[in-house]
Order: C-alpha cells, then structure tokens, then sequence
C-alpha cells in the first residue's frame, strides 16, 4: 500500500481499502487518467514496450498515463494505454496475492478485465 511516486501496481484480494480504489479523471478524446485514492498519483506505463510496469505517478497529463476503457460487457473493462496502444495486463495470467501488472498486446481475456464497481 505504498503511497510513493515510482510504485508498482500489483494485484491482490479484493478488499475495502483505498489503496484499492481509484478515480477516473476525464482526459478528453475519450481518455481517461487513473488516480488511486489512498496516494492521490495516477497510473501510469512505465514504457513503450510490452511489459512495461504500471507504477503510480504525480499526474503530468501525460499519454502514458491516459487510458481508454473498454466496457467488455460482463460488468468487467480492459484499458488501454493512449501511449504505447498496449492493455493493462495481470503478468502471465497468475491469480495470486502480489502478481505484477504491467502493459501487453490487447486480447480482451481474463488477465486484461478489471471489475469497476461505483463506491
């Protein structure tokens, strides 16, 4: 639950914290930026390149950390980074408590949807 620029995001069980809620801030262009409650940084690509870590950052505005969300219709949303093109990926599909997220190709599967639920 670190609250330091640099952070890297990881998965875990969910839970009621703030570290595990976050605002969607309008970026225009249908972009959005992911500001995490309990630090007040955004989430950003730390890179171009597939699997680049997504850490938490002061918000600059920048394309890396803007994001377009796609409503896969099952109550779940993938995002995609506006800088590299690339998804927010849980790191080779695992489903433990501290797994790596990064950015990869978008393929819409289950390592790539997020449950967004209104707090």
């Amino acid at each position: 639950m670190s609250t330091a620029a640099g952070a890297r995001l990881i998965q875990w069980t969910a839970g009621s914290g703030l570290n595990q809620r976050f605002e969607f801030l309008d970026s225009g262009d249908g972009h959005v930026r992911v500001k995490a409650r309990h630090s007040g940084l955004v989430l950003q690509a730390a890179g171009d390149q597939g699997g680049a870590d997504i850490t938490q950052q002061p918000d600059t505005g920048a394309a890396n950390q803007q994001w377009r969300i796609v409503d896969q219709g099952d109550g779940t949303v993938s995002l995609i980074n506006r800088a590299s093109g690339l998804a927010m990926d849980v790191w080779e599909y695992s489903t433990t408590d501290g797994a790596r997220v990064s950015q990869w190709t978008y393929t819409g599967e289950a390592n790539q949807r997020f449950t967004r639920q209104r707090v």
